[in-house]
């Protein structure tokens, strides 16, 4: 669910303008001797974030930070926050630029960005292009499109997740996808082929999901949320066994293909493994305890993240190899810990570096498994988002906290307090933080052991304002 609203947004950094006065051993704010050190050195105050601002000199730290990872990761605390991909536009322009960075790998349906990069190489502009396949979250605000509109300026836009995006939620944008893998299973030897009625079921199932059923589990998927359980049937249908039916087909579709070569049937290959992940999901989401146990929450977000991560290393290792890349997600799929499933169900929500039962495990956690150091991740945390709209209708969206940032002894609290800056890029790569960290889901108190081996660098702002349709 795009939707698994999870935003981490955690803690930062410390003011430059701070950074003067410490050196000079001023009072600010009375920190302690270790603080004094650590935030001199590793706050970094950045000017702007309109994506117009042509002087980047304030980016300059990215450069350290960044170093030679094939891949960053670069959230927003929240899917409403503006402020938050306001910022990612102006570094993905920067990465793009000073870097050479040449591929986005963005939260939407692997199959849907197809449609996007695709209407881009026609001549449409980011504009009309972007609603056919990425999160409306995105492409419908102004702040969403000035990130794509970046991007859309020389470099390649993919989807990495494991789920439909497109409009009304139809999987038809993944229909020529899957179609190519069946036309290709169908040319391997007699012995290794799908059976007869497997072979079959996937076919009739491909003509469904193009629109019919799916479309609508989707909706309903999208509007309920984190509310009620997913409905057990739908048009007659019995949804758990016919999704449960539909994921062991694309599995064994999956599994017959092995590793294809050539770059066309790779994405096929990519994109009935994905489909089969979230067909599973949607089964599990059928069930009615499932809006009450982190461990089914827990299974859901890891099988989605897993997916999403392999489509990710099917890029980097085999499509564009000599490309880096910019991952665009959510705070709580670009972490590096594992992320408590409690928070979607009313529980204070945590992260842990060290798996525990009833984690999730995040996109970012299995990139860092598979390519270690060539992964980085910059997180978004706020001092004030008051000011972030609500979700419409019911939807996934912002949820009321219950605790007021920033809160009392926190990173945000220092940065509120002891600068006169806007916004700070913090690196958290020392390790060994000498200050707590109040990293928020969605704006709500997140406790972690070590919030260094969640993110690489932390980018606070003061006030954080809702993205504008």
């Amino acid at each position: 669910m795009a939707l698994h609203t999870l935003a981490l947004t955690l803690a930062s950094g410390l003011a430059s303008g701070l950074a003067s006065g410490l050196a000079a051993g001023t009072d600010a704010g009375a920190p302690s001797s270790r603080t004094d050190g650590w935030l001199a050195a590793h706050a970094h105050p950045i000017v702007s974030i309109d994506p117009a601002h042509d002087d980047d000199a304030d980016l300059e730290p990215l450069r350290a930070i960044v170093g030679d990872a094939r891949i960053v990761m670069i959230g927003e605390a929240s899917h409403q926050a503006g402020t938050d991909m306001l910022a990612r536009a102006r570094m993905i322009r920067w990465l793009r630029d000073e870097l050479g960075f040449g591929v986005l790998l963005i939260e939407s349906g692997l199959g849907d960005v197809k449609r996007v990069q695709d209407a881009l190489d026609a001549g449409q502009p980011i504009e009309t292009a972007a609603p056919r396949g990425i999160f409306s979250l995105w492409s419908g605000t102004q702040e969403g499109l000035a990130g794509l509109r970046e991007a859309a300026d020389g470099m390649t836009i993919m989807g990495y997740d494991a789920q439909t995006s497109g409009p009304r939620g139809s999987a038809e944008p993944w229909r020529p996808l899957l179609e190519a893998a069946l036309a290709a299973a169908d040319e391997l030897p007699e012995g290794e082929r799908l059976d007869d009625a497997r072979r079959e079921r996937l076919e009739s199932a491909i003509e469904r999901i193009s629109d019919g059923v799916h479309a609508k589990m989707v909706t309903v998927q999208r509007v309920m949320g984190q509310s009620a359980a997913m409905p057990a049937s739908l048009d007659g249908l019995d949804l758990a066994a016919e999704y449960g039916r539909l994921a062991d087909d694309l599995d064994a579709l999956t599994a017959a293909l092995g590793a294809p070569e050539g770059d066309d049937l790779g994405l096929a290959l990519r994109a009935a493994a994905s489909l089969g992940s979230f067909s599973r999901n949607l089964a599990l989401e059928t069930q009615s305890s499932f809006w009450s146990s982190p461990e089914f929450f827990a299974e859901s977000f890891t099988r989605r993240d897993r997916a999403g991560a392999d489509n990710v290393l099917w890029v980097a290792r085999e499509l564009a190899p000599d490309e880096r890349i910019i991952v665009w997600a959510h705070d709580a799929h670009i972490s590096k810990a594992h992320v408590s499933a409690a928070a979607m169900i009313g529980a204070p929500p945590e992260q842990s570096a060290a798996p525990r039962p009833g984690f999730g495990v995040p996109l970012g956690r299995h990139l860092a498994d598979a390519m270690g150091d060539a992964v980085v991740s910059i997180g978004f945390i706020g001092s004030d988002s008051d000011g972030l709209a609500r979700a419409p209708d019911g939807a996934p969206g912002v949820q009321e906290s219950g605790a007021e940032l920033p809160v009392e002894g926190s990173l945000e609290q220092l940065c509120s307090d002891d600068t006169d800056a806007e916004h700070l890029l913090v690196d958290l790569r020392a390790g060994d933080l000498p200050f707590s960290i109040c990293g928020p889901i969605d704006h709500a108190p997140v406790e972690m052991d070590d919030w260094s081996r969640a993110y690489d660098a932390l980018f606070w702002s003061r006030v954080v304002e809702s993205s504008t349709r």
